[in-house]
């Protein structure tokens, strides 16, 4: 059930965190691994079910949910908070250990990022973000309704139900062709 969140966010994380030459490449991984995935839930219904009327549906169920377990538990295990919400929330000392770490993993030629002549500025970066965050309810319900951003949420909403629709209805139509 949480796929639907890991798609969008897992591919902003990856877009966050890897060097500029790596990102085509990365990105091209998590694309394969998509088709994968669909290719897996085939092959589960495939095997699993004798049409959408019978069949072992629970271990259709079970089958497909373990991939999803296993990437939640292996990134709850090996990925960092995001340095920015960690700048956000006011914790300044994991906010820097998780940006050295992505200078070191990216091999990044400056040895100190954040040091202690900018630190100030990225702190005040932070707490003035924090502040219109506050101010402007910014990750609200509210705010995709608010005047500036109502046409583009409801287009947004209506592409995103008019691709899931034809893309499912596709997927549902296929058996009987």
């Amino acid at each position: 059930c949480l796929v639907g969140f890991f798609g969008p966010l897992g591919a902003t994380l990856l877009t966050e965190i890897t060097p500029k030459e790596l990102r085509g490449k990365y990105m091209t991984i998590l694309t394969f691994f998509l088709v994968a995935g669909q290719l897996y839930g085939g092959l589960l219904g495939y095997f699993l079910l004798v049409n959408l009327g019978e069949g072992n549906w629970r271990l259709l169920i079970l089958m497909s949910s373990l991939p999803g377990l296993i990437s939640f538990i292996i990134s709850y295990n090996f990925l960092d908070e995001s340095a920015r919400y960690l700048f956000l929330i006011g914790d300044y000392t994991n906010a820097k250990v998780v940006v050295e770490k992505m200078r070191i993993e990216n091999k990044n030629e400056k040895d100190d990022i954040i040091n202690s002549s900018n630190l100030d500025s990225v702190v005040n970066w932070a707490v003035n973000l924090a502040h219109k965050n506050e101010q402007f309810e910014f990750g609200s319900i509210k705010m995709l309704f608010q005047k500036d951003n109502r046409i583009i949420t409801i287009l947004l909403w209506l592409n995103w139900f008019s691709s899931s629709f034809i893309y499912y209805g596709i997927v549902v139509y296929m058996p009987y062709i």
